[in-house]
């Protein structure tokens, strides 16, 4: 699911998963808007570090932006 092809500029794809460049490194995860709700998960590939973002309304930029200030804590 890590082997990876361009997505966009700040996002790399693979199965499912996404790997973003946070200011503190790299980190797999999804996350993703719908009408009633937002949410981001980033994780370190080994699994030391998780982080879990879900809000009620709708504005992924802001659970993105929130997701990678506690990952990079």
């Amino acid at each position: 699911m890590t082997r990876t092809i361009d997505a966009d500029s700040e996002f790399r794809a693979g199965l499912g998963l996404f790997q973003a460049n946070l200011s503190c490194g790299s980190a797999w995860g999804h996350g993703g808007d719908e009408p009633a709700y937002s949410n981001q998960v980033l994780a370190a590939r080994d699994g030391s570090r998780i982080v879990i973002v879900a809000q009620n309304t709708l504005g992924w930029p802001s659970a993105k932006a929130t997701a990678e200030e506690m990952y990079c804590l």
